[in-house]
């Protein structure tokens, strides 16, 4: 089975363009919304891309984001991956 370079396999990854956005949240009913707890950290970060691994849900996910070009990015991430 051909697997990259992170051991995922190529079919798993997505790829997409992201579209930062901001939004003011005003009031205090999303407080009582359930939460998701996750951890996060990055494997690096500089001009080319930022390579991010999740863990939410049990689950990890791997994401690459390439180069911000105004206010979008591409965006290459995998679906969740076995725990390393």
């Amino acid at each position: 089975m051909v697997r990259n370079s992170s051991g995922v396999k190529p079919e798993r990854w997505h790829i997409h363009t992201e579209i930062e956005r901001k939004f003011l949240v005003t009031g205090s009913e999303w407080r009582q919304a359930n939460g998701v707890r996750f951890s996060q950290g990055y494997l690096n970060h500089d001009k080319e891309r930022t390579v991010r691994v999740r863990l939410a849900w049990e689950k990890v996910f791997l994401t690459i984001k390439g180069i911000t070009k105004g206010a979008t990015r591409n965006i290459r991430d995998s679906s969740p991956c076995p725990h390393l």
